[in-house]
């Protein structure tokens, strides 16, 4: 069985850049690493692979606006959220975040998810593209 780090295309030497969720949770669900792998909190600096980590479509569209510069070339961006998100929580003005309300919040941000993961029983993750 594949790795999350591996589903995700994670490569040796990569810098993998954490937003919106402690990196010691994130780098324990990506399992193993390929030798030389750099877990760290975004920063503003390139990365092969950002991670964006959103509880809410509020969340996530404060997360977007200029992560593009933050991916390095030939990089990916991976946005996580929560699987069911939001069914306990009451109706109120924040609609649920999951993968419909996901890709209308990336295109707003002129952006598509392209590929879908399960990372565990928790968590989903879209790969995202510039449109």
């Amino acid at each position: 069985m594949s790795t999350v780090a591996q589903k995700l295309g994670i490569k040796p030497d990569a810098i993998v850049a954490v937003g919106g969720h402690p990196v010691s949770e994130v780098r324990e669900l990506l399992g193993q690493l390929p030798d030389g792998v750099t877990a760290t909190q975004r920063s503003g600096a390139a990365a092969d692979q950002v991670l964006l980590v959103a509880d809410g479509l509020a969340d996530l569209a404060s997360m977007l606006d200029g992560v593009w510069d933050e991916v390095a070339p030939g990089g990916r961006l991976w946005v996580w959220y929560r699987k069911g998100a939001n069914r306990s929580r009451a109706q109120g003005s924040e609609a649920r975040l999951h993968r419909d309300t996901l890709q209308t919040v990336l295109a707003e941000h002129g952006m598509d998810g392209v590929t879908l993961i399960s990372v565990d029983d928790t968590w989903s993750s879209m790969r995202v593209r510039k449109l």
